[in-house]
């Protein structure tokens, strides 16, 4: 794990922010759908072969265009490969 990502976690001083590796919170982490950027998957979880866990809710947050999208629908493609029973839903809402 590069000090980089220790380092930023430890600035954020948050109790609820942890490194997966590190084996916190372990009870509830039980593994991981690949991202498909090993960057993505290193700061998720801390290795370039893990990615966003597989029972915990994670929110892609950032600027318009940047990517989002395109890498949420490649974790989707991911677990519904890795998972073929698995239900796939979206649900739209138009704020009036």
């Amino acid at each position: 794990m590069s000090d980089f990502f220790r380092s930023m976690v430890k600035e954020l001083n948050d109790e609820n922010t942890t490194i997966a590796e590190d084996g916190l919170n372990s009870s509830e982490f039980s593994g991981t759908v690949d991202t498909g950027s090993y960057i993505l998957n290193a700061a998720l979880s801390g290795s370039l072969y893990g990615g966003v866990p597989n029972n915990k809710i994670t929110a892609f947050a950032g600027e318009s265009a940047t990517g989002k999208t395109f890498f949420v629908m490649g974790v989707v493609k991911q677990f519904l490969n890795d998972n073929p029973d698995a239900l796939f839903f979206t649900l739209t809402l138009k704020l009036l």
